[in-house]
């Protein structure tokens, strides 16, 4: 009875070991490939020209990171007529936020929409896989800069 208690009891430490090691490295490849990010307007501008058809500026947008883990986010689009946004440059967004230069295209004929775009997010996850997902982002930050821009000063003489 001994000798099989002492033959069971390394066999089930090691048996403990080997589930923990694959429980943690499924968890560990399961973490490098989630992927949840949203974006958020800024209103701030830091440049921008208009005086015609078109409006372009210079503005920035918030990435949140709600995954476990960095992601490299390497591009920001939404063409959605009248608005188009493309960003500057990629980065890397750690879990939490990171604002991210984005330049903005808008119609003065036809204004800012008034319902949230999609922006497609091209990203890069932890593993190295590349993927595009999608975000919902309200466009009320840029009406302030349509209506600047856009609309001619009334009132002043």
């Amino acid at each position: 009875m001994l000798l099989v208690v002492a033959l069971l009891a390394p066999a089930a430490v090691v048996g403990g070991v080997a589930t923990h090691w694959w429980a943690t490295r499924h968890q560990r490849l399961t973490d490098e490939s989630i992927v949840s990010v949203q974006v958020l307007g800024e209103g701030g501008l830091t440049g921008g020209g208009g005086g015609g058809e078109l409006v372009e500026v210079t503005s920035s947008v918030l990435v949140m990171n709600l995954g476990p883990l960095p992601v490299e986010v390497t591009g920001l689009h939404v063409a959605q007529a009248p608005l188009t946004l493309e960003s500057v440059r990629s980065d890397v967004v750690r879990p939490g936020t990171r604002p991210f230069t984005v330049r903005l295209t808008l119609s003065c004929a036809t204004g800012v929409p008034t319902e949230p775009v999609q922006v497609v997010v091209s990203l890069r996850t932890a593993d190295g896989t590349s993927r595009r997902t999608s975000s919902l982002m309200s466009t009320k930050p840029w009406r302030y800069a349509y209506d600047a821009m856009c609309r001619p000063m009334t009132g002043l003489r």
